[in-house]
């Protein structure tokens, strides 16, 4: 995550934010989310090994403030772990 706000800090911050897929438009992500508010104000990279999901990147919360994000989830139910971080997601768009 360090590496996440030191990019954003860069020069190239914003740059680097819109090479990542927009949640609920492009990426791996474009289906999730579907007609919510977080659509469009997160952008992040998934990623998976066996047994291992991750989503990282930047997510913009209702209250203006944005936040660089990594969820990753290791154990043998990984795979299953999408409505997690769809949730987390949300609860961080609301709350933060």
């Amino acid at each position: 995550m360090v590496a996440l706000r030191h990019a954003a800090a860069s020069p190239l911050g914003d740059t680097f934010r819109q090479s990542l897929p927009p949640v609920g438009i492009d990426g791996t992500m474009r289906s999730r989310l579907g007609g919510e508010l977080v659509i469009g104000k997160a952008w992040m990279k998934t990623g998976s090994l066996n047994d291992v999901r991750t989503i990282a990147g930047y997510l913009d919360a209702a209250s203006g403030r944005r936040y660089a994000v990594v969820l990753l989830i290791n154990g043998p139910r990984a795979e299953g772990s999408a409505p997690v971080q769809d949730q987390w997601l949300r609860w961080i768009y609301a709350n933060g």
